[in-house]
């Protein structure tokens, strides 16, 4: 399956490069852009059969300005809006339904437990466990 993430923060881009790198069978093609214009693009040449999409982006852009736009293009594919704080994403599947949320701290182990693998994705679900704020 090939596997697309839209987040403009590069340490994202690598971590998901070793998650993907450390499944025990390595059968999903990850594909890293930094904005929202690069993924549409990404979106319009190739079938991808999830996409990941960071909640806020360097640009401004919050997932209310971006999901519309991701849903419009990659019809049928699995959607999943990530974050570090999920608590106040908790409306996002009554707003976007069939747009997953996980904490960006839970992707590994989701990805373990074989999230990509599934028959089915989990419209309306919120798959992972909800993370207090970080105090920085």
């Amino acid at each position: 399956m090939k596997v697309l993430l839209i987040d403009d923060d590069p340490i994202e881009h690598k971590l998901f490069e070793a998650y993907f790198v450390g499944l025990e069978e390595p059968k999903h093609e990850l594909v890293a852009v930094p904005t929202l214009r690069e993924g549409l693009c990404q979106l319009d040449q190739a079938g991808f059969g999830a996409v990941f999409l960071d909640n806020r982006l360097s640009s401004g852009e919050r997932y209310g300005e971006t999901l519309p736009n991701i849903i419009q293009t990659a019809q049928g594919t699995r959607i999943y809006l990530i974050s570090a704080c999920t608590s106040g994403l908790r409306k996002v599947s009554r707003e976007f339904p069939g747009v997953e949320v996980l904490n960006k701290f839970d992707i590994k182990a989701a990805l373990e437990a074989g999230l990509l693998d599934r028959s089915t994705h989990g419209a309306n679900a919120q798959t992972s466990a909800v993370r207090p704020p970080a105090i920085a």
